[in-house]
């Protein structure tokens, strides 16, 4: 399956996974998959506008700067 728009990166030490729209974002530690649904402890959480504007822009800017500090993969 293709997804269209959607940048891999990789960062050092990093162990966040974020997902990102233009209405909301998912920050998480768990990898998608089965394994990590089953397996392991995990936590996350969901930001959503308008009711979670702030801490949306909050977040794209930590974004952006783990994005300058990545590398495509």
């Amino acid at each position: 399956m293709e997804l269209k728009h959607l940048q891999l990166l990789s960062c050092d030490n990093l162990h966040a996974k974020c997902y990102m729209s233009e209405k909301a974002c998912v920050i998480t530690s768990m990898n998608m998959y089965d394994f990590s649904e089953h397996n392991n402890r995990e936590m996350g959480i969901l930001l959503e506008i308008p009711g979670d504007y702030l801490l949306m822009v909050e977040a794209a800017s930590e974004i952006q700067s783990i994005v300058r500090h990545s590398e495509s993969i």
